[in-house]
């Protein structure tokens, strides 16, 4: 389950589009896909869960972070494991 903004904030909007275009100027391979502001709630669950948040669209959801983590995203046996590389605040 993914939840997911309508619109991308312009400053996060130029904030991927920087980092994207230094990771390429690194040599690294990006998604061409757009970005899209989201949340990931879970992945290939295994068994039913329970959908206890349900928006109407007329409903939001704010977040207010305090720090921006950089994951990397590692395959293990048995599924992926999210090692955190660096962190920032956010003001």
């Amino acid at each position: 389950m993914i939840l997911g903004a309508q619109n991308t904030p312009p400053a996060l909007a130029e904030l991927v589009a920087g980092l994207s275009s230094r990771a390429r100027e690194l040599g690294l391979k990006m998604d061409d896909r757009p970005y899209h502001a989201h949340i990931t709630m879970f992945r290939k669950a295994r068994k039913p869960v329970d959908q206890t948040i349900a928006l109407d669209g007329r409903e939001q959801l704010i977040l207010s972070p305090s720090q921006f983590v950089l994951f990397e995203s590692c395959p293990i046996p048995g599924g992926v494991e999210y090692r955190p590389l660096g962190e920032w605040p956010i003001r």
